[in-house]
């Protein structure tokens, strides 16, 4: 776990910034968010092994498939999961194929190991300004490793280029190790590309209404969650600070992961 130092900052994405073709308007309005709450994100997202303890001892049901992609495109695919997602993986990679209610049974599981359950400062998922308060780490650029974004500095499909940068046609189509990458200004691997980051919101299509004060949004349809970050197999677009998804609290994609965070109580360690 990383602290998190407190501040402000602008969410959103201003007008100047370059959106994905069909932009419809949900990282607007661009709007101040003042933390008040001392937390701390995980390093990087959930690795296979952390996730392997969880089941082994808690023997949580995964059921028999995930969607995944195969022959050229994504598709609900038996035998396919968080062990075998369809491409090759070790214990050091994030995990995939979880959906949200996967990570929150992850986190119920965990802090009872801990003894947390009930605490104020117990592992949870991330906030979605949390989120990209701490993508962003002080940056107010597309990525928080500046205008765009390399496939030396982020898993995603290299196909496509962002802004200025080049398509270097590098797709390593599936995920790497965490930590194979440079840190972002706040010391977080893997906030651009990689795996989709379920976070505790519930999704909304724009920013009219959302809190202020870096809290969870969770009026509304509970069923769809905040995912950020872009994944593997995504364009560098889907990978800035600022893009969000809404996905079905149910779903297992072989794109999509978790990444913890935790309020602290206390000075930060």
């Amino acid at each position: 776990m990383v602290d998190i130092p407190l501040g402000r900052f602008f969410m959103g994405s201003p007008a100047s910034e370059a959106r994905y073709g069909d932009y419809d308007g949900r990282e607007e309005p661009r709007h101040l968010v003042q933390l008040n709450t001392k937390f701390a994100m995980g390093v990087a997202p959930v690795t296979v092994d952390a996730f392997a303890e969880f089941i082994a001892e808690s023997g949580w049901d995964m059921g028999d498939s995930a969607f995944v992609f195969a022959d050229g495109k994504w598709q609900d695919t038996k035998g396919r999961g968080w062990l075998n997602p369809g491409f090759a993986q070790d214990g050091d990679h994030p995990v995939t194929c979880v959906s949200w209610n996967d990570a929150k049974a992850y986190l119920d599981w965990l802090n009872r190991r801990l003894g947390l359950t009930g605490r104020s400062d117990t592992y949870r998922l991330p906030t979605e300004a949390e989120w990209e308060y701490a993508c962003r780490a002080g940056t107010q650029t597309p990525f928080s490793l500046g205008s765009t974004l390399s496939t030396d500095q982020a898993n995603y499909d290299g196909n496509f280029a962002y802004g200025s940068g080049k398509a270097t046609k590098t797709w390593r189509q599936g995920t790497t190790a965490v930590g194979e990458f440079e840190l972002n200004p706040f010391g977080l691997y893997d906030m651009h590309g990689n795996v989709w980051e379920g976070c505790e919101d519930v999704w909304h299509d724009t920013y009219e209404g959302a809190p202020a004060d870096g809290s969870p949004w969770v009026d509304g349809d509970s069923s769809l969650r905040v995912l950020r970050g872009g994944s593997w197999s995504d364009s560098p677009v889907d990978c800035r600070s600022a893009t969000r998804y809404g996905g079905d609290a149910t779903d297992r994609d072989g794109n999509g992961g978790f990444r913890l965070a935790r309020t602290l109580s206390g000075p930060p360690s």
